[in-house]
């Protein structure tokens, strides 16, 4: 048997290369040294192929199952799990040009698993969250659908609806730990090249198709573990035993443990030093390891210039990035209308995978010659045109059955073996001797970060659909609408895989015509930098993409696929807005979105200009400071700083703080924000020292309107006579549910009695609103008896809008009329009817809205 030979060093009847393929004068030792030599990369392969397989197997028991995320935020998590990959050509090139403790390959085998295992471990013992849905009465399910007043199935109300925005941690930690295995495999992978360079052209190909079947064999073991053994509250089978996420993440951290020794002691990786080039020709030195670094810089640079280099990964970028647009709802549509389980998901990953070692068999000893282009153009054919019966027969409930769903997976995993394997060919022909971890690192870089790109992309595609694709609710509610908006983002999928065929005319088509572009076609700095830039966009836009979808604070961003953070999402709101439409379906598409809905208290001063029309709408002031001081000192950092607790601290040992609150401490808090109204109006922050108060006025004055919270129907029945705007419901929904737990009644009362500095401010507010209410019933505005509507409606309109407070447990909100009432620990609730008034003799606008507004606002 014939070697190419790339030389470290030469002795006497015997070439040593870097894979320390040695080549003795006797064909029998020569066959049984390469053997041994292979014994620890096939290891190598084999224990990345069960963390591999086993991690990503986990995600969708978790996600879907325990934490119940959105579509988009599933999709999302599986890419950051790959992440790591997308980085590979920097870890090829630190193997190449970087030994550690004298090993190119070894060493950086065994600090990645080193690493791998770290996080594994870290996962094994991470306290999980409550299950997003509440467990059944039997304790071996979920409660996910209820049947509403009209007879209707509509989804359940979770336990934890903080569940579904704690997945970013899981992910990032499982992404560390693919970190591990990836640096791991990249070492492996530049000896496998340097192994495969060293094969005649007849049996080249030999080496990449096994070390692949011996990972694949890894898969298969790794998903068995995961489909067995997955407790019930990952969508596992058996309800009557199982292991729960963190068990399993102790098990996978096993091999990793294992393979830190078997690294060192059993991989053939030659030691190198630093040396310089023999001079010898018959040796054929080709860039040996240990050569400078700006040595290595300059053959790479002089690899990227090539015509030959750039078409390749353009392949290698672009069919992915094409074909991976793929719909959000498939992994909602495989757990709520197909109701996949996760062991019968795993089992049939399982044959799917042995298929999928059969066909990297089948290429290897049928079609190791064929036209790569004609393999890759029939495989993606062949498997849209598979998947697509199995999906929208699910999709219109033609069939749904986990079985016929997953029918699919075993079909497709031959094609998709072929599919996948001519992607590492070309990579062998493209690389030259010495720099195999770089070639193979750039070139499976980019075809890996095709994958992340593409779901960024899909994310804010998939998000303009509506109704949402993203929201686990609309696959339960089931509508012929919503089946519809499926069954065209599964379409827009499939014609998206097949426009990736486009890029099929930059692949060679095999081994002799990648090495004939390798020879004639040009070089040329422009390909390089064209290369290079290509790249780093890639790596930046998608890195950037999907890490937003994973914090629960950038969740909701349209750049990360969300529907955009409102003043109703989280916390990213402008604080001057201009216009706000709250859409009833604000809850779905953000958890807790009833919860936070400005991005803090910023003085009228700050407000960007030019602004046109100025609002406010103003509470009384005891009300405002009861509530701050219920949220632990809210705008008061130096009571917070003193007592260290956090604005939103729901521990028990804040809430026992509060519940034992002394005449000083409210004294101290009414100090320090009792003239919020005043500074905010002269442009000062709440806390700071109350401002004048005729200045303020002076400012409030020129409002265009002022309402009052107290009086809220009739503010916005006034605000809509105004601006000549329409009333809608979900105007009067109280976006954020008041939680005044405070057993201490004397609170109320004291701070009703206290002489706060926004009180004349309030007032005279109350004043104008009156004035302004005179003018409206004077007009075609009818006022008479919108209090007194506006109570039952809201009756009505929260009982099933109206989210529950996020701030704890124990705080129950519920509403008598427009007002809110909230006890600790239950609910309060008000079923007497509104109370029936005598006629009387009906008085003019003006005096009867002024004594009653002018009552109430004294009480």
């Amino acid at each position: 048997m014939e070697a190419e030979p790339l030389l470290a060093k030469k002795g006497k009847g015997v070439v040593v290369v870097e894979a320390r393929v040695v080549v003795p004068w006797g064909k029998e030792e020569e066959e049984e040294k390469r053997k041994k030599s292979r014994v620890g990369l096939y290891l190598q392969y084999l224990a990345v192929g069960i963390v591999y397989g086993g991690l990503p197997a986990t995600l969708y028991g978790l996600f879907l199952g325990y934490l119940n995320v959105e579509g988009y935020v599933y999709s999302t998590a599986a890419t950051i799990v790959s992440l790591p990959w997308s980085f590979k050509f920097c870890f090829g090139a630190i193997n190449d040009c970087w030994p550690l403790f004298g090993y190119r390959r070894k060493s950086y085998m065994v600090l990645g698993w080193t690493l791998c295992f770290a996080a594994l471990a870290r996962l094994a013992i991470i306290k999980m969250p409550e299950p997003y849905w509440c467990v059944n009465a039997s304790g071996d399910g979920y409660v996910k659908t209820r049947v509403d007043s009209s007879g209707a199935t509509v989804a359940a109300d979770p336990c934890n609806a903080n569940a579904a925005s704690s997945g970013g941690r899981f992910a990032l930690w499982l992404m560390v730990a693919s970190l591990g295995y990836c640096v791991s495999d990249v070492a492996a992978d530049g000896l496998t090249v340097t192994i495969a360079r060293s094969e005649p052209a007849s049996e080249r190909g030999t080496t990449q198709t096994t070390v692949y079947f011996v990972r694949t064999l890894g898969n298969i073991l790794a998903v068995a573990i995961v489909g067995l053994c997955s407790s019930w509250k990952y969508e596992g089978t058996f309800s009557s035993w199982g292991i729960g996420f963190p068990t399993i993440c102790g098990i996978l951290a096993l091999p990793a443990a294992i393979m830190i020794p078997c690294s060192w002691f059993l991989v053939d990786d030659r030691r190198v030093l630093e040396e310089e080039e023999e001079d010898d020709d018959d040796a054929k030195v080709v860039f040996p390891a240990g050569s400078p670094r700006r040595q290595y810089a300059r053959r790479v640079w002089e690899l990227l210039r090539s015509k030959a280099m750039l078409y390749v990964i353009l392949f290698e970028m672009g069919y992915p990035l094409i074909g991976g647009i793929a719909t959000t709802a498939s992994g909602e549509v495989k757990s709520n209308w197909a109701n996949v389980k996760t062991f019968q998901n795993s089992l049939f990953s399982v044959f799917g995978l042995g298929l999928f070692a059969s066909g990297l068999w089948l290429v290897k000893s049928r079609f190791l010659h064929s036209s790569w282009r004609l393999m890759t153009l029939v495989t993606t054919v062949f498997l849209n045109l598979i998947d697509m019966p199995f999906s929208f027969l699910t999709i219109f409930d033609v069939v749904r059955n986990q079985y016929f769903y997953l029918g699919e997976t075993v079909l497709l995993e031959i094609p998709s073996a072929a599919n996948f394997v001519v992607a590492t060919f070309v990579i062998v022909e493209m690389a030259e001797g010495g720099n195999e971890g770089i070639v193979y690192g750039l070139l499976t870089t980019t075809a890996n970060l095709g994958s992340p790109f593409a779901n960024a992309i899909s994310n804010q595609l998939f998000r303009l659909f509506r109704p949402s694709l993203s929201n686990p609710a609309n696959y339960i509610d089931d509508t012929p609408k919503f089946r519809r908006t499926v069954a065209c983002s599964f379409a827009l999928s499939y014609l998206a895989s097949f426009a990736s065929l486009v890029t099929l005319p930059l692949l060679p088509d095999q081994k002799d015509e990648a090495l004939a572009r390798k020879r004639k076609w040009p070089r040329r700095d422009a390909y390089a930098y064209i290369t290079i830039a290509l790249v780093a966009f890639g790596l930046v836009y998608s890195v950037t993409v999907n890490i937003l979808a994973m914090f629960p604070a950038t969740v909701c961003l349209r750049l990360a696929g969300g529907d955009g953070c409102s003043y109703a999402c989280r916390w990213q709101t402008p604080p001057f807005i201009e216009a706000v439409t709250v859409s009833e379906f604000a809850r779905s598409h953000c958890p807790q979105a009833f919860e936070h809905f400005t991005s803090g208290h910023r003085p009228l001063a700050r407000a960007p200009a030019p602004r046109k029309v100025f609002i406010t709408i103003l509470r009384k002031p005891w009300k405002r400071v009861y509530s701050g001081l219920m949220h632990n000192f809210h705008d008061c950092r130096r009571l917070q700083r003193r007592v260290t607790i956090q604005e939103n601290d729901m521990s028990r040992r804040a809430v026992a703080f509060f519940e034992n609150l002394t005449n000083s401490d409210v004294a101290e808090y009414a100090s320090c924000v009792g003239g919020c109204a005043v500074n905010m109006l002269v442009g000062r922050t709440c806390g700071a020292p109350a401002a004048n108060g005729e200045v303020a006025w002076a400012v409030l004055a020129e409002f265009d309107f002022v309402g009052i919270s107290d009086f809220w129907d009739l503010t916005l029945r006034l605000f809509s006579e105004t601006f000549g705007v329409p009333v809608v419901k979900t105007d009067r929904l109280q976006l954020r549910s008041r939680t005044y737990s405070s057993p201490q009644k004397w609170i109320p009362a004291m701070l009703q009695k206290a002489h706060l500095v926004d009180n004349h401010l309030y007032d005279r507010a109350v004043a104008r609103f009156l004035d302004d209410l005179e003018r409206a019933a004077h007009g075609a505005l009818d006022l008479g008896t919108a209090r007194d509507d506006s109570i039952e409606k809201s009756r009505e309109w929260t009982t099933d809008l109206i989210a529950p407070s996020m701030h704890g447990p124990g705080f129950i909100t519920t509403f008598n009329g427009s007002e809110a009432l909230v006890t600790y620990g239950h609910a309060q609730s008000s079923s007497s009817p509104p109370t029936t008034k005598k006629k009387q003799r009906r008085q003019p606008p003006s005096s009867r809205f002024k004594q009653r507004l002018r009552s109430r606002s004294s009480s």
